[in-house]
């Protein structure tokens, strides 16, 4: 018996199954040994059933509150666009749900400190994927924004997009 063999199956429960839900999230998700989809939710009316269909998740809801709802889910797994995370992060911590997302945390950074600190006030695990912080153009462009920030010699940082 290996040491996979002996951790609990976790299920995690899938809130959005978009272009990159479907190309990257659920696709690796459901190769990894002990975890079993367990639930999708979507607003769409027909996507998320086709998804679910191809990857055997049996319950979808097009509400992710009936999701929650229903339980017996370990985690979740959010991908969808950033703006909507202050609507449903809440919702998933509340639960009492671990909760991966995808960058960046939330519109505006008050949002995802205070997002932080639920997770850290239910010591929940709540993950903002990030691929590219060890990219070399994103090390240099950390470096570039602390000089303009050390220096003010952009003004106040408001907004960046790269």
């Amino acid at each position: 018996m290996t040491a996979i063999s002996r951790v609990k199956q976790v299920r995690l429960g899938f809130i959005g199954c978009g272009f990159m839900g479907q190309l990257a999230h659920l696709a690796n998700h459901a190769r990894l040994p002990g975890v079993e989809l367990a639930a999708l939710s979507d607003l769409r009316p027909r996507t998320p059933h086709a998804v679910a269909e191809k990857y055997g998740i049996p319950r979808v809801y097009q509400r992710h509150t009936d999701m929650l709802k229903a339980g017996d889910l370990d985690a979740v797994v959010a991908i969808m666009n950033f703006a909507c995370h202050a609507d449903v992060v809440p919702d998933v911590l509340n639960a009492g749900l671990h909760l991966f997302t995808e960058k960046p945390a939330a519109v505006r950074p008050e949002t995802a400190s205070r997002h932080a600190e639920m997770a850290r006030k239910r010591n929940l695990v709540y993950h903002v994927g990030y691929m590219k912080r060890c990219d070399p153009a994103s090390i240099r462009m950390r470096e570039i924004i602390r000089k303009w920030q050390e220096t003010g010699a952009q003004g106040k940082l408001k907004y960046l997009r790269v």
